[in-house]
């Protein structure tokens, strides 16, 4: 599982952006024939925290090397960053064994 995480001090940015980033990852994996969830952006479980808001958009994939091949293959078309005040790529090591 990978969680993409946008936080920025606008809420209407940070939504759209968020739902762009959604879009483009879930075509790119597609395109690529990666087998892989890709869940619509969604506000943060914490929503609002150091005065940003915060919107999610996880993957989940069926295996640790999947996820990593699609890490990079995203990586690589520079799909992983978006225009808001802070951008994170949260990996849960669990799912890499």
């Amino acid at each position: 599982m990978v969680r993409l995480v946008l936080s920025d001090s606008r809420l209407t940015r940070v939504r759209k952006e968020a739902e762009r980033l959604a879009v483009l990852v879930r075509e790119k994996l597609f395109a690529a024939g990666m087998p892989a969830h890709v869940f619509d952006a969604r506000p943060c479980s914490l929503p609002r925290l150091r005065n940003r808001y915060r919107f999610e958009v996880v993957l989940v994939f069926e295996s640790g090397p999947q996820m990593l091949t699609g890490v990079d293959a995203l990586r690589r078309e520079q799909l992983l960053g978006a225009h808001v005040q802070v951008f994170t790529v949260d990996v849960d090591p669990v799912s890499l064994q």
